[in-house]
């Protein structure tokens, strides 16, 4: 599929391609302001759509016979690239009903009130500071990582790889979560999330006996965690002070093909 219409309908979506290039337009300048210094690369589907929007100059402008072409709509799988690459949605930039974004929840008035809001309690906090943008020092308590590499206990995964204050990467060890985690697979922990709803998937960290990965289960005062292998048996956590939550995992980043495609 190259092209789709869009329909006019009674929702207050996008009625034609002027409209839509003009939404994409707008978000592609709301994610220029969103990152200062950073831009999503004009390729040709955004060439096309900017042509119907008068502000946009290209670096260098079409020939008559190619604007012509520009009246196209793009095809629904190029759309919903375009909506990832600006950090939104297909249904936002169609306009359909429900897709509203926060700013379009308040008034000019409110958003203003909520901008000086911002400012006063920079000014007050110092949220400017230089030093906030520092990388943490390693195996820091920002780090939640709560042992250095020399004294960590490799158990079902292995030392943490930080990717920033929140996020951070294990490689599983060993065939206690499979087939839902397998050997050698990599997933994201998010360390700020350590208060996990039951069956939530939790990588822990327990003293003397290294980091554990199972589903969260509580029976009364006791903590375990589940195994997706039925042939380990569930971990019991104990006393609070013998363990930490490292964090929720929340994704697969790696998963390498085994040998023979298992």
């Amino acid at each position: 599929m190259h092209f789709m219409a869009i329909e006019p309908n009674r929702g207050g979506s996008i009625r034609d391609i002027a409209s839509l290039a003009r939404r994409v337009y707008d978000r592609w300048v709301e994610y220029r302001r969103r990152h200062h210094g950073m831009s999503v690369p004009v390729d040709h589907t955004l060439s096309r759509l900017f042509e119907h929007v008068p502000e946009y100059r290209p670096h260098r402008p079409r020939g008559a016979e190619r604007q012509d072409r520009a009246a196209k709509i793009p095809g629904v799988f190029k759309l919903q690239q375009v909506a990832d690459a600006l950090e939104t949605t297909v249904g936002d930039l169609l306009g359909e009903p429900g897709y509203e974004r926060p700013r379009e929840l308040l008034t000019p008035a409110q958003r203003r009130t909520l901008r000086d809001a911002t400012r006063i309690l920079t000014e007050l906090f110092d949220l400017d500071d230089d030093a906030l943008e520092a990388e943490p020092p390693p195996f820091s308590d920002e780090a939640r990582v709560p042992v250095a590499p020399e004294e960590f206990v490799a158990r079902d995964y292995d030392y943490p790889r930080i990717w920033d204050e929140r996020l951070q990467v294990v490689r599983v060890l060993g065939d206690s979560m499979a087939p839902e985690l397998r050997h050698g697979w990599k997933v994201l922990v998010d360390t700020g999330r350590t208060y996990p709803a039951d069956d939530a998937l939790v990588a822990v960290y327990k003293k003397h006996e290294g980091g554990v990965l199972g589903r969260w289960h509580r029976e009364g005062a006791e903590v375990f965690l589940r195994k997706a292998n039925i042939a380990h048996p569930a971990v019991r956590l104990g006393h609070p002070d013998e363990w930490i939550v490292l964090g929720t995992v929340t994704k697969i980043v790696e998963a390498p093909i085994e040998p023979g495609g298992r």
